[in-house]
């Protein structure tokens, strides 16, 4: 399924409390796992992506956590450069889920629906 980089990013925290769920059906589990291999790799891809930009930009302020900050005069370049990244499509693993395929099997929160809303279809 494509979706696009923006939406994996927003997703990434939703993706993960998908990795932890425990569905009944071992064909849905199947589904599942494949589905958050194929995002945490592109995933991966986009914070690579995103440490070029920083260092392209930025200032590294916290060797320990990996801080950034993004240089005052470079702010706005940055901004194109990265929303421009996030604008790209890329291709996840499956097809989208029927919802009432489902069958109570996850146990996501509204707000783990709503930021994976290309993994699941209401039809």
């Amino acid at each position: 399924m494509k979706i696009t980089l923006k939406n994996l990013h927003e997703g990434i925290g939703a993706i993960n409390e998908l990795a932890e769920q425990k569905p009944g059906s071992a064909k849905l589990a199947y589904k599942l796992s494949r589905i958050v291999s194929s995002a945490r790799a592109e995933y991966e891809l986009l914070n690579k992506a995103q440490l070029e930009l920083l260092q392209k930009h930025g200032t590294l302020v916290d060797q320990q956590t990996g801080q950034w900050a993004v240089d005052w005069d470079k702010r706005a370049e940055f901004e194109v450069e990265w929303q421009g990244l996030l604008e790209n499509e890329i291709e996840i693993w499956g097809d989208p889920i029927k919802v009432d395929d489902l069958d109570g099997q996850l146990t996501l929160s509204i707000d783990d629906y709503a930021r994976l809303q290309w993994l699941f279809n209401g039809d």
